[in-house]
C-alpha cells in the first residue's frame, strides 16, 4: 500500500523544480520502504519509515503551495505507517512484564552482602571530634585506617 501512496505522491509532484525537497524526502522514504520489504518488517523498520514519513511532512509544510493531492497522497501513508506500526507493537503483557522489572531494578536494595561489609566485631563508636583529620587527606584512605584502627589492626 506504501508503494501505491508513493507511486501517486511522485505523480503530483511531477517536475516541479519547486517541489524538489518534498521529491528528496520522498526517495528517502521510498528508500525506507524498500528496505524494511526487503529485510523483513519490525520495529526498526517501522522507526525509520516514520522518521521519514515526518521529513516529508515537514517539507510539504514547508512548500508554498502544495497541490491537494500531494496531501491525500500523505494522509494514505500516514494511515499505513499506523497499520505497520500497530502490527509491529509488542503484547501488551510483554510491555508491562518489561515496566515491573525496570521498576523492580531501579529499586534500592536493602539486603546487602556480608563480603561487601566492612565490619568487626568489637568496632567502638567513634565521634568525629576526637581524631580531626587534614584537609588534604583522601576519605578512602581516612575510611580504610579508621576501620583497621578500629578493629585492631596495624600495620
Amino acid at each position: 500500500m506504501m508503494e501505491a501512496a508513493l507511486f501517486q505522491l511522485r505523480a503530483a509532484l511531477g517536475d516541479d523544480p519547486e517541489y524538489l525537497a518534498i521529491r528528496i524526502s520522498a526517495d528517502v522514504l521510498a528508500n525506507a520502504v524498500k528496505a524494511a520489504k526487503a529485510t523483513g518488517v519490525n520495529a526498526a523498520r517501522v522507526n525509520d519509515i516514520e522518521f521519514a514519513l515526518n521529513d516529508l511532512v515537514a517539507a510539504i509544510d514547508d512548500s508554498p503551495n502544495a497541490p491537494d493531492s500531494i496531501f491525500q497522497a500523505v494522509a494514505l501513508l500516514q494511515n499505513d505507517a499506523a497499520a505497520l506500526r500497530a502490527t509491529t507493537a509488542l503484547p501488551n503483557d510483554l510491555v508491562s512484564a518489561i515496566r515491573a522489572l525496570q521498576t523492580k531494578l531501579r529499586a534500592p536494595s536493602r539486603v546487602r552482602s556480608p563480603t561487601h561489609r566492612r565490619s568487626c566485631a568489637t568496632r567502638p563508636s567513634r565521634s568525629p571530634a576526637s581524631s580531626p583529620r587534614p584537609a588534604s587527606t583522601p576519605r578512602r584512605w581516612i575510611r580504610s585506617s579508621a576501620i583497621r584502627t578500629s578493629c585492631g589492626i596495624t600495620r
